[in-house]
């Protein structure tokens, strides 16, 4: 009797252990909970980078190094002291209009766009440099797994997650602004969501550090508009992890674009 009641409890162990890893399998199936368990961005140390590049161009102020998911965007940051100077340099590199050191609350970090403008961002040329390649941003499908951005300072590697990528008019964008109060931060925040093409489901606040990358675009013809994409900083952090995207109406609002339904600059 007693052996007979020892059976059925093993049986139910043994039930309950195959429906729970049922379960998980269905989980991990419906959901795609494995893509964001495995990590997607791993951060690389740019230090020796910087160094070098302080040595070899020693007339320029390399103040730090970005490197940008799914992108060859890989450059040296050079400190600009003039109010949105564009020098041409005989290498690439991207520019800061701000001091980045130490890591300021809010900096704007901004690259030419030469060839990459029209209605139809062209994605993965290798000939294309500065912040070129930035411009793959724009599409849903390739913010589905790129959604890192790393920046170097000194001894320091940083991770930032976007959490907007839009088109906006260049006054939005506060090129040498590095300090924000907590009203005027979070103010900026929703002001990025809202113009946001896409909707990404981590938490922003106002106690967040916050990075822009800016170039120009002819996306909407010869305007002043500007591409522009938001991070905020990953504490601590040297690996990035998924997170889902989805579309927002502004992104549905230029969609048939993107597909070639529209003449292009």
């Amino acid at each position: 009797m007693i052996e007979s009641i020892r059976n059925k409890k093993n049986l139910y162990i043994i039930l309950i252990f195959l429906l729970v890893i049922l379960a998980l399998c269905y989980l991990f199936r419906v959901l795609d909970v494995k893509k964001y368990l495995i990590p997607i961005y791993k951060v690389e140390d740019r230090t020796s980078q910087i160094k070098k590049a302080e040595e070899k161009y020693k007339d320029e102020d390399v103040v730090g190094w970005i490197r940008v998911q799914g992108t060859n965007i890989d450059y040296p940051i050079v400190r600009n002291y003039q109010d949105m100077e564009i020098r041409e340099r005989g290498f690439d590199h991207v520019w800061v209009n701000s001091n980045i050191k130490p890591l300021p609350d809010y900096f704007s970090i901004i690259g030419h766009n030469v060839r990459n403008v029209s209605k139809h961002p062209i994605i993965g040329d290798k000939n294309m440099n500065r912040f070129e390649q930035l411009m793959s941003f724009i599409y849903y499908d390739f913010n589905q797994d790129n959604k890192y951005i790393q920046v170097s300072i000194g001894k320091k590697n940083y991770l930032y997650q976007i959490f907007s990528v839009a088109i906006v008019p260049d006054y939005k964008i506060n090129y040498r602004t590095t300090s924000y109060t907590k009203k005027q931060k979070r103010e900026l925040i929703e002001e990025s969501m809202k113009d946001s093409y896409f909707k990404y489901d981590i938490e922003v606040s106002e106690n967040d550090k916050i990075i822009s990358l800016v170039t120009c675009t002819r996306f909407n013809g010869f305007t002043s508009d500007d591409f522009k994409i938001d991070a905020k900083l990953v504490e601590n952090e040297k690996k990035g992890y998924n997170y889902s995207v989805s579309e927002s109406k502004n992104y549905k609002n230029i969609k048939k674009i993107l597909e070639g339904d529209g003449d292009d600059v």
